[in-house]
């Protein structure tokens, strides 16, 4: 990450998916509609929600919106540090 995009650290978001899996508890959800941008020239791919007061589409997922960020970190942590042990 520092050389191509200058940062220091590492971007953890399928580590965070599965501990949202895996422990749904440490996180707030919230119902939205949403949908997957097929045909936009610079939105191609990304996830599109209608956040208006009476969204135009029908609620059809649960957001993760909020998470218990100290205790999901020490999740991750003692999950890799199991797996160092095992290796």
């Amino acid at each position: 990450y520092r050389q191509r995009f200058g940062l220091e650290g590492i971007h953890v978001h399928d580590s965070i998916a599965l501990m949202a899996a895996l422990r749904p508890e440490l996180f707030t959800v919230q119902e939205m509609a949403g949908d997957v941008e097929t045909s936009g020239n610079l939105t191609t791919g990304a996830t599109v929600f209608d956040r208006r007061r009476v969204p135009a589409w029908r609620h059809n997922m649960a957001v993760a919106v909020d998470m218990d960020e100290a205790e999901v970190i020490e999740e991750i942590i003692r999950h890799l540090s199991n797996a160092a042990r095992m290796s």
